[in-house]
Order: C-alpha cells, then structure tokens, then sequence
C-alpha cells in the first residue's frame, strides 16, 4: 500500500508540476464526484438503528455540509477572517469539489430506482470496498465511537470509501446520536481531505519533516484537540499550529479551513487520480445531468398530399 500512495503521490507532484497555474480561486469547471451512503450493520451482525427518512436527513445534511466546507461558504468561515492576523501568510482555499448524493444508475438488487437516493440501510456489514458501487465514493456509517472516522491515504473510487461514525456524520439530530462535539458533519470533511490525499499537518511527529507535503501548512510535531478563540495562537515548533484546517483534530466548532494549497492538492488529485468518479457524475447525479444541456428542435410538417410525413428531431448535446 505504501509503493501503491507513493505511486500516486509522484505521479500526481509531476502533474501539478505541469500545471503550475492550476490552483483556481474561480473554478472554471466544478468537479462534481457521486456519492453513496451506507448505514451498515454492527460488528456482531445487528442492524444499526436508524429509519429511512431519518437517515436521508442525516446524508442530505451531511453533502450540504461538506459543499459548504470544499466551497468555503461555510457560516463560520468569518472565525477564520476575524482570526487571520495569526497566519498573516495563509490564504483559506474554495475548492472546486462539490458532492452530490447520487440518484440514478444504482447498482441492481437492492431496490433502488432513478430518483431514489443512493442510501442503504442495514444491507451490507462493516466492510471498505463494494465493487458494485464503483463509480462513486462510498462513505460508511457505522456505530463506531473510536476511531471517530477513518479513510485511504488516496483513493481509487473503484468501491472504496471513507468511515464515518453514526454520531458524527452529518448536523441533523433526528436519530437522537449526533455528538455535542463533533455536529457539523467535519469528520466526513477531514477523511475524505485523506481520500483525496491529504495528511495531517502532525504526521512526521517532529519538527524538522514536513509531515503533509503542504507547503502552507505550518510545521507542527503533535494534534491539536479541543476548541479555541478565533486566531488563539500557541507553537509546538516554529509558527502558530494552524489549529483550524480540516486535517486537525480540533472540535468541529473549531475547525473551519482549508489552505490554497491544501485545495490544490486535492482539486489536482481528483483530476488526476479520479476521472472515473468525475466521468460518472452525468450518469449518476441528477444535478449534474441537467449542466450543460442543450436541445435543439428540427420540426419537419406534414406534407398535404401524402401526410404522415411530419417529424420532430430532438438533437441533444
């Protein structure tokens, strides 16, 4: 697996070389990636207790909240502005990443139709790859409390996912076991920073190695856990800890950022590394299907001596 990411990682420096002016603060096109959820059983074959309507609030909140994160129109992306004066040479990042929770061309079997969304319940036990579900990414609920979430360093989009706890995932309470910390739907956006190839700040676990490749992201040799006020500074090795990027593991309340850089690895990742999930957005998500539509109508009337001659040509692009 480590050959397989530094593979990936090569592969996607040499890109980004390439494309040196890729980093976007416009995006000239959204990369819209089809997502589908699993509420999976327990570990001991039992059902996880959750009803339908239920858990579509809870996945419907839950892409509202990571497009807002990925687009920073996060509401409190203002703790970030009125904070900034401690990173003075940081930007935040809008990524052109946007997730749809997909509703058409569902795997067969499991009684899904188009317009139905792609939401399981109870069909499947905890496991990380569906191979039937490639094409989208998949993201797993299940009643975990520790870890909160977990995800591939890079992923392939071929019935992978991230993991995501019940009482973390989304910022609708209908089930009764949203967390009181982690309630705005910040661990989906921090695992799947990590499928799209992201590490946490912290990794090398000391100050001289730059633990996530991100040149914008202050060196940092441990976590940072808890909440603090906007633009708090303390150091753990040479500059303020950017406690507020989505790769930390602050509180949801005190996470609300991505860098520029961080934004472009990730924007450059899924153009790189994960075109099938973009080539399969038209296909499997309504919003994107109606993008770009045009029609253009040939009508052709009917002849008065013959008749039955008329016609009218859709010519769809």
């Amino acid at each position: 697996y480590a050959e397989a990411h530094q593979h990936k990682m090569e592969k996607l420096r040499k890109w980004l070389a390439k494309h040196p002016d890729y980093a976007k603060s416009n995006c000239d096109e959204i990369l819209y990636i089809p997502v589908a959820v699993h509420f999976q059983r327990n570990d001991d074959g039992s059902d996880i207790p959750i009803d339908p309507a239920c858990a579509e609030e809870m996945a419907l909140s839950q892409i509202d909240a990571i497009n807002a994160d990925f687009n920073a129109t996060n509401t409190d992306i203002t703790n970030w502005e009125d904070g900034q004066g401690t990173w003075p040479d940081i930007t935040n990042g809008s990524s052109c990443v946007q997730f749809c929770l997909a509703t058409l061309d569902h795997p067969p079997g499991l009684g899904l139709s188009n317009g139905d969304y792609a939401i399981t319940i109870n069909e499947y036990d905890p496991i990380d790859n569906l191979p039937d579900w490639a094409g989208y990414m998949n993201w797993f609920v299940r009643d975990i409390t520790n870890p909160l979430g977990y995800s591939p360093l890079g992923g392939s989009g071929n019935g992978d996912g991230v993991v995501c706890g019940l009482a973390y995932f989304g910022t609708s309470n209908c089930n009764g076991t949203l967390s009181g910390q982690y309630n705005l739907g910040r661990t989906i956006t921090h695992e799947v920073g990590h499928y799209l190839s992201l590490s946490h700040p912290f990794d090398s676990g000391d100050c001289v190695t730059d633990g996530d490749g991100i040149a914008d992201t202050p060196l940092t040799d441990e976590a940072t856990y808890g909440c603090f006020n906007p633009g708090e500074s303390f150091v753990n090795c040479d500059d303020p800890v950017l406690w507020p990027t989505y790769m930390e593991y602050c509180d949801d309340a005190c996470l609300y950022m991505w860098t520029e850089e961080q934004v472009t690895q990730m924007d450059g990742y899924v153009n790189n590394s994960l075109t099938n999930l973009i080539n399969s957005s038209s296909s499997k998500c309504s919003v994107t299907a109606c993008l770009d539509f045009a029609v253009d109508v040939n009508v052709t009337d009917e002849s008065c001596l013959t008749g039955e001659d008329g016609s009218i040509e859709l010519i769809v692009s």
